[in-house]
């Protein structure tokens, strides 16, 4: 079981095993456990440079950021805004041991990703709108078209309530992927707190992740817990604020930070 969600069904192929649910484990729970297999970074970076027409360092540096995760490659590759928000996220970790700075982050973080969210969705809203206003006859003039109009306000209504929880998943979905980015450092962390001989989930990041080994493994799987707790609020409809806020503390805790 990762993450609340079974995931038993494997191949045993002789040479290793190959999961057949590899669908729906998320890249930071497949590189945390050892019978998971994906592409390595030389893998995705061929397929960038052939398929993308990238030069090999943007291929490898989208590739080291990928969680060894080509559709996650590809889009790090075409949108430098990907890049940002993950280089965000990352520097959370780093943020925990400069006072307040991590709940400033945090309030940056949710605001991006609402901001982004809106934009985003703002031109379908509209057109969605405009189109059942067509269908609904608005604008139209007559006895008809007005009695037609009186029960139109509902379904306007109805529409926009769609749209708002369409909204609000697309917030959510961005959130979490920036936490599983951030369980992934602190899974780094681990593996070298543990001496495991297993790939890094962020190589460009293995500096940072050598500094938080420092507060030794029981504290990296608190945090851990932390990331996965608050993933789980937002999916409760916990405000993303309050449950990042609530995350920063916890692993301010587990870090010892005074």
């Amino acid at each position: 079981e990762i993450g609340g969600r079974a995931i038993r069904l494997l191949l045993d192929l002789g040479e290793g095993e190959i999961d057949v649910f590899a669908a729906v484990v998320r890249p930071a729970e497949r590189a945390a456990c050892g019978f998971f297999r994906g592409p390595g970074i030389d893998d995705i970076v061929a397929i960038l440079t052939r398929t993308d027409n990238a030069t090999e360092a943007d291929a490898r540096r989208a590739a080291m950021a990928s969680g060894n995760h080509i559709g996650r490659a590809r889009h790090l590759l075409h949108h430098q805004e990907s890049q940002i928000r993950r280089t965000n996220i990352l520097n959370l970790a780093e943020l925990i041991f400069h006072g307040s700075q991590a709940f400033q982050a945090v309030t940056s973080l949710v605001k991006t990703a609402t901001d982004e969210a809106k934009n985003s969705l703002a031109e379908t809203n509209e057109q969605e709108l405009e189109k059942l206003r067509t269908a609904l006859g608005m604008g139209a003039k007559g006895r008809g078209a007005h009695k037609a109009l009186r029960g139109s306000a509902g379904q306007i209504k109805e529409l926009e309530k769609l749209q708002k929880r369409r909204e609000t998943r697309a917030i959510r979905d961005a959130l979490d992927t920036q936490l599983v980015d951030l369980i992934g450092i602190y899974r780094d962390a681990l593996m070298i707190a543990a001496h495991a001989q297993v790939s890094p989930i962020h190589p460009d990041m293995q500096g940072l992740a050598g500094e938080l080994s420092t507060i030794g493994e029981p504290n990296l799987l608190a945090c851990i817990e932390a990331i996965s707790h608050c993933r789980d609020d937002i999916t409760h409809n916990v405000r993303a604020e309050t449950a990042m806020d609530a995350m920063v503390g916890r692993i301010r805790k587990a870090c010892n930070v005074q």
